[in-house]
């Protein structure tokens, strides 16, 4: 099991248990000290037919679609994106700011 076609973050796989035992599963981690971290990857989520709603307002409304963000769509052309390269990422940026802890924040 990949879980490569998921279509919403929101739900669990219920191949791998249901909602109570995910909590019974973070409790126990909590006791045991430790926390959680879940790792979203929305540019591995399903895209067939019309069960990613997410997808489906990017395809809609383009650069301009609440979820753009959330996946890896180059909107620009490549002359762009070369003069854009020199001043680099956004991922370099955050790395060259030092130690610290990173997080995402949503940008919906």
């Amino acid at each position: 099991m990949h879980g490569y076609d998921i279509v919403d973050h929101n739900s669990l796989n219920p191949e791998i248990g249901t909602p109570q035992e995910f909590d019974r599963f973070v409790a126990i981690l909590h006791q045991h000290g430790m926390g959680l971290i879940i790792d979203i990857v929305p540019n591995h989520m399903g895209v067939m037919g019309s069960d990613n709603a997410w997808w489906l307002d990017v395809l809609e409304n383009g650069e301009s679609s609440v979820y753009a963000c959330f996946f890896d769509i180059d909107w620009h052309p490549l002359k762009e994106r070369t003069a854009r390269k020199s001043a680099g990422s956004g991922f370099a940026r955050s790395l060259r700011r030092g130690p610290g802890e990173r997080r995402v924040e949503a940008c919906v």
